[in-house]
């Protein structure tokens, strides 16, 4: 599994999963590139497929929760109008802690995103599929890392998905504002924002080992396929047969 970034934005960086489809409890790093070894139906597609849907939703579910937190607690100060990169800046380092606690309660209000994603990912019909049968619930724990900070986020599934537990740290926010440099529109109802700084998505890229002869099966019939049309078209039966269907 490769797992790329931009400079400067969040990765997830340790994963903990507990009562997961087939894992009853384990945790992993995860970095540029992470070799999951274990026997069948241990839980590998699990964890792999676990860290493409966090990764996916990583920029809407953390970034945009924190734009909403900055936002909501400038317009109970009564902030209104286009606020500037640097003022956002200098308005955030004033009322941090009101800001880290209304990002909690953001991300309680976008966690449902995972319900769908989770579903589609996994190919189920129903959440609790993917809670270990002998268990009421599943719980996962992603750590988000942004050079110096970090946000963490816990997450119950039984028939659908709950935030119980979010944390995000001082370094983290400003990394991400010094990163995107949002400029912020806050109208009576609503806002909109822009950003000065670059935003590269993340790519992710998951491979299961045992899928690779597949890979290479592909490639070599691929090859083949090459070759022959390459010594059809040096025969003269081959070009007048092409020239006849019109090529």
């Amino acid at each position: 599994m490769t797992y790329e970034t931009g400079r400067g934005e969040e990765m997830l960086g340790k994963l903990y999963v507990k009562n997961f489809g087939p894992i009853k409890e384990g945790s992993i790093e995860v970095d540029g590139l992470t070799v999951i070894i274990g026997p069948q139906n241990s839980g590998k597609t699990y964890l792999s497929s676990l860290v493409y849907v966090l990764v996916r939703y990583a920029d809407f579910f953390l970034n945009t929760s924190l734009i909403d937190s900055i936002t909501n607690v400038f317009r109970k100060r009564g902030i209104r109008g286009l606020v500037s990169y640097e003022a956002v800046r200098d308005l955030v380092e004033r009322n941090i802690e009101d800001i880290r606690e209304e990002f909690v309660w953001c991300l309680t209000q976008r966690v449902g995103m995972f319900h769908g994603a989770l579903l589609e990912c996994f190919l189920v019909n129903k959440l609790n599929e993917l809670v270990n049968v002998s268990c009421e619930k599943a719980i996962v724990t992603a750590i988000f890392r942004r050079k110096g900070g970090e946000a963490k986020i816990e997450i119950e599934i039984r028939d659908s998905v709950h935030l119980s537990k979010a944390f995000i740290d001082k370094e983290f926010i400003f990394e991400f504002l010094d990163t995107r440099k949002p400029e912020i529109s806050i109208l009576e109802h609503g806002y909109s924002a822009s950003f000065r700084g670059p935003h590269v998505m993340e790519n992710i890229l998951y491979i299961p080992a045992e899928r690779l002869v597949l890979i290479t099966a592909f490639l070599s019939y691929i090859a083949l396929l090459h070759a022959i049309h390459r010594g059809f078209l040096t025969l003269p039966e081959g070009k007048k047969l092409l020239n006849r269907w019109g090529f």
